[in-house]
């Protein structure tokens, strides 16, 4: 069985890999085991992700060696607020993706209402594609944003990403495609 990965920290977060008995949890509305996995959370904040995770902890049991790529839940390390939370949709290339960027791995993130406009997104965004490029040399990140979704078009930009398609997503309607490659490590020319 692949292992989850580590949590990841960051200066202010920390994020927390979601197996399937955390993803059960927050599906079953189970306060207890959500408190002691992850920290004190509301239920309704994840009220958009369920779906997600439904299908995500269907995925994860049927093949555990997506455990790299599960969703993480997004905690403010100061005080132990969960505040949202991130995840790849798939391992690297996935077929729905070849039109737009090969190679790519597509994340989505989402910071619950009461967290928003202090740069958390951004800040575990930059943590788990640095994650991705260093523990499995993943180059190449997607992104698909609801064209009305100013904000995250923005962060993606600023990010270094660039829209490369449109698409209709059949749940969230019309979605800019944004991709980034990171570039290789550098080596020091005086190590050779």
């Amino acid at each position: 069985m692949t292992p989850l990965p580590r949590p990841l920290h960051t200066r202010r977060l920390l994020l927390l890999p979601l197996d399937v008995a955390l993803m059960s949890a927050v599906l079953d509305g189970d306060a207890t085991r959500l408190t002691v996995g992850i920290g004190p959370c509301d239920r309704s904040d994840w009220s958009d992700a369920l779906p997600m995770l439904e299908w995500r902890r269907r995925e994860l049991a049927a093949d555990p060696s997506l455990a790299p790529w599960v969703p993480r839940a997004i905690v403010r390390r100061a005080d132990g607020a969960v505040v949202g939370h991130i995840n790849f949709h798939t391992a690297p290339d996935p077929e729905y993706l070849r039109p737009f960027v090969q190679g790519a791995v597509e994340a989505g993130y989402s910071i619950f209402e009461r967290y928003r406009r202090r740069g958390y997104a951004t800040e575990a965004l930059v943590a788990l594609i640095g994650w991705a490029h260093s523990a499995h040399s993943v180059a190449r990140f997607a992104l698909s944003i609801g064209a009305a979704n100013l904000p995250s078009r923005i962060m993606a930009e600023r990010l270094g990403f660039a829209p490369v398609g449109v698409w209709r997503d059949t749940a969230d309607g019309v979605e800019v495609i944004y991709a980034r490659s990171v570039a290789p490590p550098r080596r020091n020319a005086a190590a050779g």
